[in-house]
């Protein structure tokens, strides 16, 4: 490698040396010290220029490939020896490298807790759940839904809690073979919807924009809206990519929540929550609202810290009911102007598809990531940029041919190919309403 060099690990080697004539050389003269000493004897001009020129270079990637044997490690082969995992030091350790699988792995159900999560079956239970609420200065809410999309989802039912350890979940739209009889939507809306509506109790929620959409659509507004907890882990820390409830728990609590996955499924045996039985999602759907409302307590002083406190509460909390009325409202779609355009687009699809064969010198299908490559890489000999995990496979991802498009055309046409196929189907859709 001396010679060839590796583009993976950025050992640079020597310009116009492969890894074959890096072979030759040292199987004709025994050593690179060998080729050195013999460097007039090479015939070829080009080749003995580079090696001269690149020297220094070749010898630095040498260095660079070779096991250093005198590293300072010390060997104590009783470390070695297996042990039980500390599984609290690696959940923190994973909390902080964000191995969010791994942490969700090594961490276990906070049991330091008591909880107490009760389901709201009967009216005698919804007046108890009504004094509570109405008498609380605060409460963390949650719904269950059939869908992610807030103006798709129907609402299957809604968790409350008042404290930390204690939640209720009122179930109204589960819909399965021997479903228990659950509370009908009208006596909900009609008991509890005056004390969404109440601006003096304050709502706190995950993500309560999607929850607050929800409920508009079936009948039942919130006011006294004061605090999104996916939205204050986000001040905190907005370098961190995940800020659901499920890592939140992990992050700040401790604690390991029941996983969507773990009561409706996952791939072709997922359902959707109104298939999910109501015992199920007693505890799941509590949880939510209970850790909801921990996570509350644990961010206001961290806000106050951090100074967040006047952006959280003048800047993003205003901002999510004018997200929510520009979501709700929408924008007006001219259907067939867009359908106009999709078709435009596929004549300039077929235009670029008969350009880049021409380019290539062959017909070959442009969305397979396999054969682009073999066109740009091994017949038109582009430089490789970075492979795939495949040994033989190499990346076309737009970075890839972005830079590939400086210095030669096809690749450009490639990507603007790739464009317009994604706005062609985009405007096709027929859902647009």
């Amino acid at each position: 490698m001396g010679f060839s060099g590796d583009t993976a690990d950025n050992v640079p080697g020597v310009p116009g040396i492969g890894q074959k004539t890096a072979v030759k050389l040292i199987q004709s003269f025994g050593s690179m010290a060998g080729v050195y000493d013999g460097i007039d004897t090479i015939k070829a001009k080009k080749q003995r220029e580079n090696l001269i020129t690149f020297k220094e270079q070749a010898l630095l990637s040498r260095e660079l490939v070779t096991i250093d044997k005198n590293a300072p490690i010390t060997f104590d082969p009783a470390q070695l020896e297996s042990q039980d995992a500390d599984d609290e030091a690696l959940t923190h350790l994973f909390a902080e490298l964000e191995f969010r699988q791994l942490q969700q792995e090594y961490a276990k159900a906070d049991s330091a807790i008591e909880r107490h999560y009760t389901a709201i079956m009967d009216t005698d239970a919804l007046d108890r759940l009504f004094r509570l609420l109405s008498q609380a200065r605060r409460f963390a809410l949650d719904t269950e839904t059939t869908s992610q999309d807030p103006m798709l989802a129907r609402l299957v039912g809604l968790s409350f809690s008042v404290k930390p350890g204690e939640a209720w979940y009122l179930p109204v739209g589960h819909n399965y073979l021997g479903v228990p009889e659950q509370l009908p939507l009208k006596v909900v809306q009609e008991r509890l919807g005056p004390i969404l509506a109440d601006p003096a109790i304050e709502k706190i929620g995950q993500n309560i924009k999607y929850d607050w959409m929800v409920l508009r659509r079936h009948d039942m507004d919130l006011a006294g809206v004061g605090f999104d907890t996916m939205i204050a882990s986000y001040l905190l820390n907005p370098g961190k990519r995940a800020h659901g409830l499920d890592q939140i728990a992990l992050d700040y609590l401790g604690h390991k929540n029941i996983r969507y996955e773990e009561v409706a499924g996952k791939g072709k045996n997922a359902v959707t929550f109104d298939q999910v039985l109501i015992e199920k999602a007693v505890p799941y759907a509590s949880e939510d609202a209970d850790i909801t409302l921990s996570a509350y307590e644990v961010f206001v002083p961290q806000l106050e810290t951090d100074g967040l406190t006047e952006l959280m509460n003048t800047v993003e909390m205003p901002l999510v009911p004018v997200l929510l009325e520009m979501e709700m409202t929408g924008i007006c779609v001219d259907r067939d102007k867009l359908h106009e355009l999709s078709k435009s687009f596929a004549g300039q699809l077929e235009q670029l598809e008969r350009d880049i064969h021409a380019l290539a010198g062959e017909s070959f299908n442009i969305n397979s990531s396999q054969q682009l490559g073999t066109i740009l890489f091994e017949k038109l000999k582009l430089p490789v940029q970075k492979k795939t995990k495949k040994k033989t496979g190499y990346s076309t991802d737009v970075e890839v041919l972005t830079t590939l498009a400086r210095s030669h055309k096809l690749p450009a046409l490639v990507l603007r190919h790739r464009t317009l196929a994604k706005l062609k189907s985009t405007y096709a859709d027929a859902s647009w309403s």
